[in-house]
């Protein structure tokens, strides 16, 4: 039955800005780089840099306008996430 399985992938994902079409690798690189609130929308890496800031706290995620990510949130309000 091996023989007959076949990888199944995410359907086509697109960039929100520019309707560059995403791989999967590229879609995980997002993924890791951006902060849950921005799960719903997909940005190609060039559209991220230009549209997207990273958060004031950590530096270390893309978020909407520059706010906290919501690790950072969550640390700050002293809300266990």
């Amino acid at each position: 039955m091996t023989q007959w399985e076949r990888l199944r992938t995410l359907p086509g994902f697109e960039c929100c800005m520019c309707d560059h079409r995403l791989s999967t690798r590229e879609l995980d690189e997002f993924y890791g780089r951006v902060d849950e609130q921005l799960y719903s929308e997909v940005y190609c890496a060039s559209c991220m840099g230009e549209h997207l800031e990273l958060c004031h706290e950590c530096l270390g995620k893309y978020t909407v306008g520059g706010s906290l990510c919501s690790k950072c949130e969550g640390g700050a309000y002293g809300m266990v996430g």
